[in-house]
């Protein structure tokens, strides 16, 4: 059989890509049948060679799959990877052409959950398993699309892994991720509020993302639809968290509607805005409106100081702030110093 060398973009550059080409504009397929990685192996020469821009990565060096029984060859615009298996489903795997391939989202998070600290792959793994995604160049902002995954395939992708190395850190930090963000701002909210204790969150039980809620009768009729979706919500205590961000939440009048709705239907509702999202005080306060009403996930107290600390590592996980400043100018150039036009 003739040898014909292959690149499996994996870790990093994986995730690069997978924000940089939208599932809308994606024509990749997921690899049929096994995929065996000593059988298709990357070859750093093919990868040195390889236009990165033609498949959406522009960051090097590129992380890359090799076989579990090949020797690593490296190079400063390479960085191979172990496959450390011998066999890996061919759905975990995004067949880009035919001698260039891509790791799919499931095998990213366990990628990188290994590395990066807890809660920062718990942040990974919401945008993943979310209808949002960040862009590729380190900058606010983010995009809509369709979940890339879900929290149920991530762990089917983690029993079809046993063996793999950095796989008990994958089984932890899932614990604590959810389906259904459709924002940053959400997935903040759910860390801080979800995450136990131990990790600086408040510890209450996790919330429902943009859960569903019918509405009968006057309720609907005044909130203007028959049915509507809360931000975050504890449907056994009908409790709900709304974000008012001004990308989903345009129209105050018709969110007071929507929120009259539902207090109608026996839920209570309470609201963040952005400005209160950034201030930690502010949103221990709403934080205090939940206590007692919604379940705790342990007995352990919350410390104002270290959830203020997580709310901190949250905003940067989600580049809260950040601007475009970095990816406009060739030096450091400080949020609001020089009036742009885009």
């Amino acid at each position: 059989m003739l040898y014909v060398p292959t690149v499996v973009f994996s870790h990093q550059t994986a995730l690069e890509r997978l924000r940089s080409v939208p599932p809308q504009l994606d024509n990749s397929e997921p690899f049929e049948d096994v995929f065996r990685p000593n059988a298709h192996s990357t070859n750093t020469h093919a990868a040195n060679k390889l236009n990165l821009s033609e498949f959406g990565i522009r960051e090097t060096p590129v992380n890359v799959l090799i076989g579990c029984d090949m020797r690593p060859t490296t190079s400063p615009r390479v960085r191979p990877h172990s496959a450390g298996l011998i066999e890996y489903p061919g759905w975990l795997i995004k067949k880009l052409t035919e001698t260039v391939y891509c790791c799919g989202p499931e095998l990213v998070f366990i990628q990188l959950a290994s590395s990066l600290p807890l809660v920062d792959a718990v942040v990974l793994g919401f945008e993943l398993c979310g209808s949002y995604s960040h862009f590729s160049s380190a900058i606010s902002g983010f995009y809509d699309r369709k979940p890339l995954t879900s929290v149920e395939k991530i762990a089917s992708a983690i029993d079809a892994l046993k063996g793999l190395r950095g796989l008990p850190k994958a089984v932890e930090t899932l614990k604590w991720v959810a389906d259904g963000a459709r924002s940053p701002m959400e997935t903040v909210l759910a860390c801080c509020l979800g995450l136990p204790a131990r990790l600086g969150g408040l510890g209450f039980s996790a919330p429902v993302l943009n859960h569903k809620v019918e509405l009968e009768g006057i309720a609907s009729k005044r909130a203007g639809s028959k049915s509507c979706y809360i931000d975050l919500a504890w449907p056994e205590g009908e409790r709900g968290l709304e974000y008012n961000g001004a990308a989903f939440h345009p129209n105050a009048a018709k969110d007071r509607r929507r929120i009259e709705g539902l207090e109608h239907m026996g839920w209570s509702i309470n609201t963040l805005d952005l400005a209160e999202m950034s201030d930690f005080g502010k949103l221990w306060d709403v934080a205090g409106l939940l206590k007692g009403k919604v379940q705790r996930i342990e007995d352990a107290t919350p410390m104002f100081r270290e959830a203020r600390q997580l709310h901190h590592q949250l905003l940067e996980s989600t580049r809260f702030g950040l601007g475009l400043e970095g990816v406009l100018f060739g030096v450091p150039a400080q949020r609001g110093s020089i009036t742009y036009h885009i």
